[in-house]
């Protein structure tokens, strides 16, 4: 990518997400150094903001109105509400990095085609009106994947868990996407602890006379 497309890049991303650390940047195949840079040129042209996380890294940065004009005229912007500083939350930093770094990850993958964190299914949802896509009510998940392998396609539910949840919540879940999302292929599960992994297992085993898929 050529430096001006590496600065959409990351204004999508921030979009998609909300905002970015310089982390993110480091992870998004740009060296952290030049990442410093090219938040500054988005800083001067006033297509980004900044503000503190409380957390480490100590910075974050979102987009301006200006940087959300910039992106609808060019036809890059897939996300119908627009984040600003006062929406952040420090209970959800975690849930939001880690799912951008788990996007970075998936699309080095050459059949991963597109990928979709969940502002970004809610705006296809809302520009089709639902059609094939998600069901009003349906359970929705963290991100979508497209992946387009040589003799298939697939569409994959990205689900992250972070903090262990109750038996019923978990249970809940998959029989909201089992039910509904008939759209999906098949869903991942990504979690940060073995105590979460066999929550899951344990909720998957007891459901899975009772699924459809």
């Amino acid at each position: 990518m050529n430096t001006n497309n590496k600065l959409i890049y990351l204004m999508c991303l921030m979009a998609e997400h909300g905002f970015i650390t310089i982390v993110e940047v480091g992870k998004s195949n740009i060296p952290r150094a030049s990442g410093y840079r090219y938040l500054k040129i988005l800083y001067y042209k006033k297509f980004i903001n900044s503000f503190d996380t409380y957390m480490e890294p100590k910075k974050a940065y979102c987009l301006t109105e200006a940087g959300y004009k910039y992106l609808e005229s060019i036809g890059k912007l897939r996300v119908s509400k627009r984040y600003i500083k006062s929406d952040y939350r420090l209970t959800r930093f975690s849930h939001t990095v880690v799912g951008l770094q788990i996007r970075l990850i998936f699309q080095k993958h050459p059949w991963v085609v597109d990928y979709r964190p969940e502002k970004v299914v809610a705006y296809y949802h809302e520009l089709h009106s639902g059609k094939d896509e998600i069901k009003r009510k349906a359970k929705q998940c963290d991100a979508e994947m497209m992946i387009k392998a040589p003799k298939s396609e697939y569409k994959t539910g990205i689900e992250i868990e972070l903090t262990s949840k109750s038996f019923k919540r978990l249970t809940g879940a998959i029989k909201s996407i089992d039910i509904n999302r008939d759209d999906l292929n098949v869903v991942l599960w990504v979690a940060s602890s073995e105590t979460i992994i066999w929550g899951l297992r344990r909720a998957i085993k007891t459901l899975l006379p009772h699924l459809r898929h």
